[in-house]
């Protein structure tokens, strides 16, 4: 499910996550730039274990203040069924609802747009006086190489 261009997929990444940080004045320290090339690199879901040794970061805490800063300002998601990080694909977008199909074998994840069904979700949340902060589709399965 990776990108054919992955080179350039990185390039571009770290590009946009520098523009969205200085656009809203964050600091994209050494240790962020670093969680988050270890994440947009992989192109599957990582958890902060496997982070932490692809990095070979002996500090833990480090490790999780990146991982949260990445996915408050939208450039990492958490997929709470795996309980692992992805870089976001589409950071340069303000508040889009993210929505998974994740191999549950090799937790290859491509992020999909499913913007009819994200209006349902967004109409209905509406109509009950309700104002969502965050919205994650994880759909479970596998992929074509696991099947």
């Amino acid at each position: 499910m990776g990108c054919q261009q992955h080179h350039q997929c990185e390039i571009e990444a770290v590009q946009t996550a520098e523009m969205l940080c200085e656009k809203h004045s964050h600091r994209f320290t050494e240790s962020r730039r670093q969680v988050f090339e270890a994440l947009i690199s992989s192109h599957k879901a990582l958890t902060a274990k496997e982070l932490m040794q692809f990095i070979e970061n002996k500090q833990p805490p480090i490790t999780y203040r990146a991982l949260e800063f990445l996915t408050e300002i939208g450039l990492a998601h958490h997929i709470s069924s795996i309980n692992a990080y992805i870089a976001c694909t589409h950071a340069h977008k303000e508040a889009h609802i993210s929505e998974f199909l994740i191999c549950t074998n090799c937790h290859e994840i491509k992020e999909i747009d499913f913007s009819e069904q994200a209006s349902i979700i967004e109409n209905s949340a509406k109509k009950s006086n309700f104002k969502p902060l965050e919205t994650n589709i994880e759909v479970l399965g596998l992929c074509a190489s696991c099947q």
